[in-house]
Parts: C-alpha cells; sequence; structure tokens
C-alpha cells in the first residue's frame, strides 16, 4: 500500500511537470506569434520571419508556420519563397484551400501564369464555387483572350452573386469580343 501511494505521487508529480513544460512551450509558442505580428505590422518582414522561428522551435503547429511563412515570403514580395512555403502548408495539411489561394496568388504575381491557373484549377477541385479562385481564373483567361471559358466562369459567378458587377461585366465583355471572333468577316469576305 505504501508503494502504491508513492507511486500514485510520482506519477503525479510527473504529470504536473508535464502539463508545467506544455504550458511554457504553449506561451513561447504565443509571444514568438504574437511578436511576428508585431513585426510585419512595422512591415519589417525579415524580422517577423525570424520571430516565427521561435514558435517552430516551441513545437508550434507545423502547417500555421508555413502558411504565414507563405504569407511573410509574399508580402516581401519574395513569390520563391512563398511559393515554397505554401506548398509546404498545402502538404502539411492535405485539401486545404487557403494555402492553394496563397500559392495562385504567389504565381500570379511572379507573372507564372500556368502555374497560377493550375492553382486555381486545385481550388476549384476542393471548392468548386470558390468565389476568389474562379474571378482569378477568369482574369487570367480573359487576359489570354480566351473568351469562351473566362465567360464561363464569370456567368458561373454572376448565376451566384447576380449582384457582382465585376462578374456581370468580365461576362459582358466576354460576350462582346467573343461574339466578333465568331462573326467577325473572315479576310477572304473583306474583298
Amino acid at each position: 500500500m505504501k508503494h502504491l501511494l508513492i507511486l500514485i505521487c510520482l506519477i503525479n508529480s510527473s504529470g504536473l511537470t508535464l502539463a508545467g513544460q506544455h504550458a511554457d512551450r504553449l506561451k513561447a509558442q504565443q509571444e514568438a506569434w504574437k511578436k511576428s505580428i508585431a513585426s510585419e505590422l512595422r512591415k519589417n518582414y525579415d524580422q517577423a520571419i525570424t520571430d516565427l522561428k521561435d514558435y517552430t522551435s516551441n513545437n508550434g503547429d507545423k502547417y500555421n508556420a508555413a502558411l504565414r511563412l507563405g504569407w511573410l515570403y509574399y508580402s516581401k514580395k519574395d513569390y520563391a519563397g512563398a511559393v515554397k512555403y505554401y506548398q509546404l502548408a498545402a502538404k502539411n495539411s492535405q485539401g486545404a484551400v487557403t494555402p492553394l489561394l496563397g500559392l495562385m496568388n504567389s504565381y500570379r504575381a511572379a507573372k507564372q501564369t500556368k502555374e497560377a491557373v493550375r492553382a486555381c484549377k486545385s481550388v476549384l477541385v476542393l471548392d468548386k464555387t470558390n468565389y476568389t479562385a474562379t474571378m482569378t481564373l477568369a482574369g487570367m483567361l480573359y487576359d489570354a483572350k480566351d473568351y469562351r471559358n473566362s465567360g464561363l466562369q464569370y456567368a458561373k459567378i454572376n448565376k451566384l452573386y447576380p449582384e457582382d458587377l465585376g462578374a456581370m461585366s468580365g461576362l459582358g465583355w466576354c460576350l462582346f469580343y467573343d461574339c466578333l471572333l465568331y462573326t467577325s468577316p473572315s479576310p477572304r469576305d473583306r474583298g
């Protein structure tokens, strides 16, 4: 009986020690996150990235750390760095839309249109009515003069949000240009 009480006391005290260590680690994570946000607000992105290392060294969530690092690199216009961390976030949380939107924006900012379109389509596989991905895809297709497919994307948004003037205008211009492409006289008909 005496040994049982000693064993219970040892287990209890070691549990309290582990709980205390966990609380200390959690507090360190919170402080590092707050410091990173404060540095970002001062537009000191390099310091915000450094501050985030304290978060990860205290066993901070890998997905959130990668997602935040993607955002910080994007904010400092280091699009290759942003892509690296958004890809890591996507890997850490399969099926999450946010890192794919980050990839889409990073590729678009870096003028890597093919990759941006691929990222848009990846978002739309997971969330087929995602407003941001659909409007971005519509805009990129419009810029590429693919008015028919751009119009299909704008029409999808226009159906869901009939009051959306951007989608309505985009659809109108797509219909106008698509109609011109198919009703313009051929060089042979011009005489």
